[in-house]
């Protein structure tokens, strides 16, 4: 508490004290007793609002609390970890501040280089889909009416993983089954393009190596253990609509170096499948196995294509070891 004497001159009247008690600092109240005055017995002064603000033993206004910062002692040093505002962009936060109370980051987008994309907050480089495709396998042609027939060119192109094959139209008196006037005299297709066939049977290919030279496909082993095993090559699936009930024939050029093993060497083979199983196959196991060292030779196979048959399958096969090379193969009716 605070006790003030003031000596006040009041006009006509003698000198008279008056007291002022102020309550603590900040609270703006006074002690009064029940009658007005003070605890003493003297009289008070209550302020009222019309008053103005009161004042302290030094003449000055009471001081009000200072307003708290609501973003005192917070640092905004920790801004969130990058993310990805879409597939091709990154979305980087940077040092921020503080507004009310709370930390707000400023954030910068970057779009990613061609051939990347954002994954996890960063760019990464996107794999190729189209690596180790291979477009061989065309469509089969189709007829545009009856005078003229669209035949998809191969090998075709690799786009995001797929392939595409340009179409070339051809003329035709009558076109059936894709064919202008049925089947086609030959189809051939050339060896540079083929892959290893991994659907060929009882075959381990650890023991071989398949690759292409000269635009020639070949099939090489790699150690004794191939005496007792085989690898093949295949080439594109080929319809066997236009080719029902009729024959189909495969003829085709290898090559041998010290070729055999177990049964025998190397060999064309040609196979007829329905939707549900083989229809007809031969690999010249039994009828003319390529043994040795060999200059290239042609060779081919015939085999009956039944009304049921559906696709038309085949390449070279080499039994043992050695090496088999092998250049086109054209499929024709005899």
């Amino acid at each position: 508490m605070k006790w003030i004497s003031l000596a006040l001159l009041l006009c006509g009247c003698s000198t008279k004290t008056i007291i002022y008690r102020y309550a603590d600092a900040g609270t703006g109240s006074y002690s009064t007793d029940a009658a007005g005055s003070m605890p003493n017995g003297e009289p008070t002064v209550s302020p009222d609002a019309t008053a103005g603000p009161s004042v302290d033993a030094g003449g000055a206004h009471p001081v009000a609390d200072a307003a708290v910062d609501p973003c005192a002692g917070i640092t905004c040093n920790l801004p969130p970890p990058s993310t990805c505002s879409n597939s091709q962009t990154v979305r980087t936060f940077s040092a921020g501040n503080c507004v009310a109370g709370a930390c707000s980051y400023p954030s910068t987008d970057t779009a990613c280089a061609t051939g990347s994309q954002c994954q996890s907050g960063a760019c990464s480089a996107v794999a190729d889909p189209c690596a180790g495709v291979i477009c061989n396998n065309p469509p089969s042609p189709y007829c545009i009416g009856s005078q003229s027939a669209g035949v998809y060119l191969s090998p075709g192109t690799c786009s995001a993983g797929h392939c595409s094959y340009s179409i070339q139209v051809q003329s035709c008196a009558n076109c059936t089954g894709g064919m202008c006037g049925g089947p086609p005299a030959v189809r051939c297709f050339a060896t540079s393009s083929w892959w290893e066939c991994t659907d060929c049977g009882d075959l381990d290919y650890s023991y071989y190596q398949v690759g292409t030279s000269g635009g020639t496909a070949y099939i090489s082993s790699l150690g004794s253990g191939s005496d007792y095993t085989a690898d093949a090559l295949t080439g594109p699936v080929v319809d066997a609509t236009p080719y029902r009930g009729g024959t189909i024939r495969a003829v085709g050029s290898l090559r041998t170096s010290n070729a055999g093993g177990f049964r025998y060497g190397g060999g064309l083979w040609l196979r007829v499948d329905s939707p549900s199983r083989t229809l007809a196959f031969d690999n010249m196991e039994n009828t003319n196995p390529v043994l040795g060292t060999t200059a290239w030779t042609q060779y081919e196979i015939d085999l009956p294509v039944a009304n049921s048959a559906t696709e038309i399958h085949f390449g070279a096969l080499l039994y043992g070891n050695g090496t088999l090379w092998v250049d086109k193969i054209c499929l024709s009716v005899p």
